[in-house]
């Protein structure tokens, strides 16, 4: 009964999101950079949704920030951990979910549509924003390997302790 509801709360969410890409498209669809635009406030409403979504617990460590990313924030947002976490060992990692939730709609034919771009869009700037609330700035990007996995990189430049 619970996973019921817990679908349910994650596909109105999915539809509001689909609907609000649909509003920030056509709102800056006039502009000569529309496109640009609507991928910026979108990556910026992500980034405050995600700033907002954390109480800062202080870690004092580096893994400790991303352990608690990858198990408490990441299933606090989508009810379920990273797949997989890579490091190089300095300062950029790699957290992978093999079926990201926005994602697992979407045809392999759709991959370099404008609504896949928005939604990778999004999903970095709630990693930022989360990152950003626990005393982390950072640089995120996201790439699609395969449909439905994402792959959210974040580069923390100069951080050596928390």
């Amino acid at each position: 009964m619970m996973e019921e509801h817990c679908d349910g709360v994650r596909q109105s969410f999915e539809f509001l999101f689909y609907e609000i890409i649909k509003y920030f498209t056509n709102q800056t669809k006039h502009l000569s950079d529309g496109h640009t635009t609507a991928m910026h406030l979108i990556e910026n409403m992500g980034y405050r949704i995600g700033q907002r979504s954390i109480e800062s617990p202080r870690f004092t460590s580096e893994i400790e920030v991303v352990k608690f990313i990858c198990r408490g924030y990441w299933s606090h947002l989508f009810q379920k951990d990273i797949s997989t976490l890579k490091t190089n060992n300095a300062d950029v990692y790699v957290l992978i979910d093999s079926e990201f939730p926005y994602l697992t709609r979407i045809e392999p034919s759709q991959l370099y549509s404008p609504n896949v771009e928005m939604i990778l869009a999004f999903a970095c700037g709630l990693l930022r924003g989360g990152l950003s609330s626990l005393g982390v700035s950072c640089i995120v990007n996201a790439e699609i390997p395969r449909i439905p996995t994402c792959n959210l990189s974040f580069h923390c430049p100069g951080v050596t302790s928390f």
